[in-house]
């Protein structure tokens, strides 16, 4: 009789374990509201890469992803398997970088509801920036200033943080200048200066207004993307127009 009761205690256990797991599914469902209309036909939704990151410094960092893959052609991705109640960090983009969600949110929690996806809205211009720049050249045209001492650019660096640094060099010394993106608008970003090392501005070649002033950008720095060249324009914080390719 004991072993009649032990067995049915076991299978009800059984049968409630596997009850709960069955309740402790979890869904990273998405859906493409495309509310910016920026796809419109410019792109098939299914172009879409979806890819899954368990921590936030795997996705700065493009590392480790948990799972790849792509939007269906109705603008819905779902996932189930291995998927636990926890946040999850997601790149959206088109291969070319046009539409993405860079920009936009990137963490998304998981849900226990099958049916509820959580919308997502892309945008256009964004990505396309992300990367390392190489300097191609100063624009000598630039208003109100003549031929004057400049750094070498060597390079720009714009991260999925946010963070733009210029690397630069002159008279030997090397400058890393600090901007951090506030704006996403379409091939265009608008900056927010940061810091320059080391910080002694006699050090670096500012255009010199007069002998006593020099000429900075506070108020208008921007990035812009040329499609047609593939160049970024950089009309930075010394107040200088610079183009760089990669």
């Amino acid at each position: 009789m004991k072993k009649i009761i032990l067995l049915f205690i076991c299978i009800q256990l059984l049968g409630c374990s596997s009850g709960d797991e069955s309740v402790s599914n979890h869904y990273i469902n998405l859906k493409i509201d495309d509310v910016n209309n920026v796809i419109n036909g410019s792109i098939n939704v299914s172009d879409l890469k979806v890819v899954i990151y368990l921590s936030e410094d795997d996705y700065l960092n493009d590392r480790a992803p948990f799972f790849s893959g792509n939007f269906d052609n109705g603008g819905r991705f779902s996932l189930s398997n291995n998927v636990n109640f926890q946040d999850y960090f997601i790149d959206i983009y088109t291969e070319d970088g046009s539409v993405s969600n860079f920009g936009k949110n990137y963490k998304f929690k998981s849900n226990s509801d099958s049916d509820y996806f959580q919308i997502v809205q892309p945008i256009k211009g964004s990505r396309i920036f992300i990367g390392e720049w190489n300097f191609n050249s100063y624009d000598h045209n630039h208003p109100g200033h003549s031929i004057h001492d400049r750094t070498i650019r060597n390079k720009l660096k714009i991260s999925k943080d946010y963070s733009v640094t210029s690397l630069e060099q002159y008279n030997n010394i090397q400058f890393t200048v600090k901007y951090k993106i506030s704006v996403f608008q379409d091939n265009q970003i608008i900056l927010k200066y940061i810091s320059t090392s080391p910080s002694d501005m006699s050090l670096y070649p500012y255009h010199k207004i007069s002998s006593t002033s020099i000429s900075l950008n506070t108020s208008s720095i921007v990035i812009n993307f040329d499609e047609s060249s593939k160049m970024i324009s950089f009309h930075d914080y010394a107040d200088e127009y610079i183009f760089y390719k990669k």
